[in-house]
């Protein structure tokens, strides 16, 4: 079934179905309303800490998938829909949200390994947000 999709064509479908799943990703905040902003701001300046951590990620994941021969001539056509589409809504979801999630998050995790690697009975150093906290 759908022999006559080459290798290159494969990839393409997943970089495209990945961008539609974090496309998706917003329709699903919007339609809950999670989010009132429009597509263009979740994508863009309405939070640009979160935007350029998921647009890393997913420049990252999609490149490493293809570049590590996950997505290739062998993967079926439904295959790599649905895991460009899943790849996609994960990194939106987990990346593209509240600027102070992220940074409570990324605060977490310093702390985290503060702990992990200081002496036992040594205070850990506390770590500075990234984002500053705003004031209305």
């Amino acid at each position: 079934m759908l022999d006559f999709i080459d290798h290159n064509q494969i990839q393409i479908v997943f970089i495209v179905c990945a961008m539609l799943g974090g496309l998706m990703h917003f329709l699903k905040k919007s339609l809950n309303g999670e989010t009132s902003v429009k597509v263009y701001e979740w994508f863009g300046l309405a939070n640009v800490e979160a935007t350029i951590y998921t647009f890393i990620v997913f420049f990252f994941a999609i490149i490493g998938a293809i570049a590590a021969d996950v997505v290739n001539s062998q993967t079926g056509f439904w295959a790599a829909m649905y895991s460009g589409f899943v790849t996609g809504f994960a990194i939106d979801s987990g990346f593209n949200g509240d600027a102070r999630s992220i940074s409570s998050n990324l605060s977490t995790v310093k702390t985290d390994l503060n702990q992990l690697f200081t002496e036992p009975g040594v205070p850990a150093a506390t770590p500075t947000p990234a984002v500053a906290p705003k004031t209305t």
